[in-house]
This record gives structure tokens, sequence and C-alpha cells, in this order.
């Protein structure tokens, strides 16, 4: 601002030289052929309407520039590929929003503008987000995540960004909001992916080493050498038992790592 102004006035410095050695230049072509009264006079008039027509010239280019700002500074804002919309502080209400916002929450304009941030959640966000605004927030603030409500019901996680701000005379905050369902929603599944790997790694390492060690103990109280023998009997029928509980464990593995296949397929890629 300071440069701005600086460069206007030196402008106008110069200029205004440059007039002043004109006038003086043409007051006295007019005193050679008329008095000098309607010399000055002729001085005073050229002065007032070169510098009337610079400080035209120089306002104009000003409020160029400033107009200039203002379009580019509204574009960042309705062309920003994120939602975006300013609300009053004091009543919540919405003061503008953006096209990103528009197509992200399903909302016509007009409607986005009739509307409050609480309508932008569900039920159970209200406390939450009225908890939220009574605090005195920062300049700038990282909300972190919020869940939000489409205007087909779908509700979905955001990530929160806000500045405050002045808009039309009113207290307001700029709000950024950044769609992170999907990257909230892979996490769980990894996360649950994880579970049953863990789940299917507990199972090998304990449920199937038991009754492979039980097996290997049976062998060895078989008696080969007397296949009549009483014993062979009983360590026939604790191997039936313990072969049929690791076929289970074994199912159990199968199931839990064609369940993971599955949830493979079905996820977005």
């Amino acid at each position: 601002m300071r440069q701005t102004a600086l460069k206007y006035s030196s402008l106008y410095f110069i200029l205004g030289i440059v007039l002043l050695v004109l006038s003086s230049y043409m007051a006295r072509i007019v005193g050679e052929h008329s008095t000098p009264f309607a010399a000055e006079v002729s001085r005073g008039v050229f002065l007032i309407s070169a510098s009337s027509f610079l400080l035209y010239l120089i306002i104009l280019q000003s409020n160029k520039s400033l107009i200039e700002n203002k379009n580019q500074y509204k574009r960042l804002f309705e062309e920003n590929p994120n939602p975006m919309w300013v609300y009053e502080l004091e009543t919540l209400k919405v003061l503008a929003v953006n096209q990103a916002a528009l197509q992200v929450y399903g909302y016509t304009q007009e409607e986005f503008l009739n509307m409050t941030l609480l309508q932008l959640r569900p039920g159970s966000e209200h406390e939450k987000l009225l908890n939220n605004v009574r605090q005195e927030s920062p300049t700038y603030s990282n909300s972190g995540t919020w869940l939000h409500m489409r205007k087909n019901g779908e509700v979905f996680f955001v990530s929160i960004f806000s500045h405050r701000t002045h808009f039309n005379g009113k207290r307001a905050r700029l709000v950024l909001a950044l769609d992170i369902n999907d990257k909230l929603v892979a996490e769980k599944r990894i996360l649950a992916q994880n579970d049953k790997l863990r789940e299917i790694a507990h199972m090998q390492s304990h449920n199937v080493r038991r009754p492979v060690a039980s097996i290997l103990g049976l062998i060895n109280l078989f008696d080969k050498r007397n296949p009549a023998n009483e014993m062979n009997g009983i360590v026939i029928e604790k191997l039936d038992v313990v072969c049929k509980e690791l076929d289970q464990t074994i199912h159990q593995i199968v199931e839990k790592t064609y369940e993971l296949e599955v949830e493979n397929q079905q996820s977005p890629q």
C-alpha cells in the first residue's frame, strides 16, 4: 500500500513540475499579446485543467488496479477446486459459497445462501459445532475432522480450515472444507485387514502348532512293533480328534484369507 501511494505521489509530483514549466511558457506566450492579468488567468486555467485531468487518470488507474485485484481474489474463491464458503459469526448464516461446494453438497447457490452451518451437519454434530463456535477462535484455525451431510442425506468426513475475516461489514470466517471421506474409509479398511491378518497369524502360530505338536507326540506313543497293543487304539482315537481340530483350524484360516481377497477386490482402486 505504501509503495503504491509513493508511486502515484511521485508521478504526480514529476508531472506537476512539467505542467508548471509548460504553464509558465504558455503564460509568457499569451503575455506577449495581452495583459499580464490575462496571462496569469490563462496559466491558472491551464494548470487546473491539466491537474484535474492528471488526477482523473491516476484515480482511474488506481481503481482499475483495485478492481483487477478484487476480481483476481474473487476468482481464487469461486474457482477454487475445494469447497469454500463464508459464514457470519453471530448467526452462522452462509454469506457466500463457491461452485465446488455446490457440487459436493448438492445444493443450488440460492439454497446454500439460505442455510446455516447447522444444516451442513447431521444432528449428532450440532452440539459439537455450537460448542466450537462459542470459543474464541484464532485468526487462522485448523478445526480438524468433522462429519458433514449432503443434500441427499449422505454423511461424509471433511477436514476444516478457516480464517477470520469481514464480509459486507459483518464479522465472518472463510472456510475451506477438504473431503477426506475416501481416505478415512481406506484407512479403516486397512486397519480391519490388519486385524484379520493378525488373527490369521495367531491361528497359524498357536491353533495349528498345538495340534501338530499333539500329533507328533501321539505318533511317538504308537507301538509300531506290536500293532495289537491296546494303547495303539487309544492313540488312533486321539489322533482322529486332533486331526479334526487341525482341519477345522485350516478351514478357518482359508475362510479368513478368502474374506481378505473379496474385500481387496471390492475396494476402489
